[in-house]
């Protein structure tokens, strides 16, 4: 009797959140720590969380969230404890948590694969399975894998590693590489396989002609480099594949799966404008014996041509193709020295008569215009054919005094000759065709390619002829002068 019972206060209860215990980061890394922490006497509150890591006190907080980031100040183990107070002087102590800093650390990581095939080798499955060992000299983190440029993804394991993938058909690229806690990465190691894929292609024509060689129905290997070529049939032209966007015959292409290649031909536009086109180059600015002259093309059915052209003493062949619009652009070598010859054709498909376009050196500039030779002296006969007299006169100085008189001769095939005397005596023959009209393209050279006299004449009939001629000279005592071709009845 008269005892009392003792006074039993309830400490508070305190746990550690975060980080979990056994949590690694490396040195210079920031790290959440948090607590719970209830009272538990009655009438008492927390009043305080204080948080200790090695007895060394780093934070108190008042009141709730007990929360905040530390950045460990150097590498080891700490061992963390939450310390609770409450507003009757009751302190509880959390269980510790420790917590591993670990030191900077730049030696990579190691990775082997073992088992695989041969890199380069040819495989038949889609699927193919890796795996390896990995290590490191303080604590590996995965190891990865890229796919044909895919982003990394982890494999599965670490130290004894495993990934499966799956190939697409033709080339594939991997790549693997280990990964340490610091981010040290491991020389990549880099393999490539061919999934042999077959799959039959496709081939067709449009059209007469053939494919060589013809693959059609074919088992192919997808990614893997093909080349056929169209070979269109007589008088036929190829104008381009279908299934790939390519105008060549010659065609190199990447199999696929459900690849259709289908090759275009149509009759040729040329075919019935084949033969020869006679002609001038005359600069519109001022005619001079390097910018002007003569101009002859032979076109095939395929629109395939030769020709030449004579600038004064200069004489140049060149060749090429007219595409399917009728146009050429062709560069005329005039030998090693010396730039070529930027030449621009267009032949007219409608009429297939006239062939024209540009010729320049860079510095000038000068038309190009051909007729067609169409005459034949059984089927077509030229209805000028027949003999006669002309004069060239120098109309400007109303004189009507000659610059030239002679004679011409067309024959039923359209062949012309014009022959004669110029005023100083000197003689002169020029030959060519006449075209569809009765023109014809006269030109001379002379003094050795520093005098040129060209224009067009055309004849109506054997006996009259009409038009106008240039005669240039160039050097000492050079002039120009117009002439005009007349009749002499």
């Amino acid at each position: 009797p008269g005892a009392t019972t003792p006074t039993v206060i309830m400490p508070p209860s305190v746990t550690i959140d975060s980080p979990t215990s056994a949590a690694q980061i490396n040195i210079g890394e920031s790290i959440s720590l948090s607590a719970s922490a209830t009272a538990n006497a009655s009438g008492s509150s927390i009043v305080s969380v204080e948080f200790l890591a090695n007895g060394t006190r780093l934070m108190s907080l008042v009141p709730a969230p007990y929360a905040f980031d530390w950045t460990p100040p150097q590498s080891g183990v700490y061992s963390l404890v939450a310390v609770a107070t409450d507003n009757q002087g009751a302190r509880a102590t959390s269980a510790p948590v420790n917590l591993t800093v670990l030191a900077p650390e730049t030696t990579p990581p190691t990775l082997t694969v073992m088992g695989a095939p041969k890199s380069g080798a040819r495989l038949y499955s889609p699927v193919l399975t890796l795996g390896g060992t990995a290590s490191d000299n303080a604590t590996l983190d995965r190891v990865e894998v890229s796919l044909n440029g895919s982003p990394f993804v982890n494999a599965e394991g670490g130290s004894n590693w495993l990934t499966l993938l799956t190939l697409s058909p033709g080339k594939n690229f991997i790549r693997l590489r280990s990964v340490d806690h610091a981010g040290n990465l491991s020389p990549e190691i880099q393999l490539s396989y061919t999934y042999v894929k077959l799959v039959p292609l496709v081939v067709g024509t449009n059209g007469f002609g053939k494919v060589s060689p013809n693959l059609d129905g074919r088992l192919l290997e997808i990614g893997r480099a093909y080349s056929m070529k169209a070979v269109p049939a007589r008088d036929q032209i190829f104008v381009g594949w279908e299934g790939i966007d390519s105008t060549a015959p010659n065609l190199s292409f990447t199999m696929r799966e459900g690849l259709t290649l289908t090759a275009k031909f149509i009759v040729s536009p040329f075919l019935p404008f084949k033969g020869t086109f006679n002609g001038l180059v005359a600069n519109a600015d001022a005619v001079t014996p390097d910018n002007s002259g003569s101009f002859t093309l032979a076109m095939t059915s395929l629109g395939v041509f030769s020709g030449k052209l004579q600038l004064g003493a200069a004489r140049y062949s060149f060749r090429g193709q007219f595409d399917l619009k009728g146009d050429a652009t062709v560069l005329v070598s005039r030998g090693q020295l010396v730039s070529p010859l930027n030449l621009r054709l267009h032949v007219d498909l409608a009429s297939g008569d006239r062939v024209t376009g540009s010729l320049s050196d860079g510095g000038w500039v000068s038309g190009v215009h051909a007729n067609r030779s169409v005459f034949n002296s059984v089927y077509n006969p030229a209805p000028q054919a027949g003999n006669g007299q002309f004069v060239l006169e120098q109309r400007e100085q109303n004189t009507n005094a000659p610059a030239a008189n002679g004679a011409s001769k067309i024959s039923l095939n359209g062949g012309t000759l014009m022959a004669g005397k110029l005023q100083d005596g000197r003689k002169f023959s020029t030959g060519n065709t006449l075209s569809r009209n009765g023109d014809f393209p006269f030109y001379l050279s002379l003094s050795k390619g520093q005098e040129v006299v060209l224009g067009w004449v055309n004849f109506p009939n054997a006996a009259l002829a009409n038009g106008t001629v240039l005669w240039v000279k160039t050097g000492t005592n050079g002039f120009a002068a117009t002439l005009e071709a007349a009749a002499v009845k």
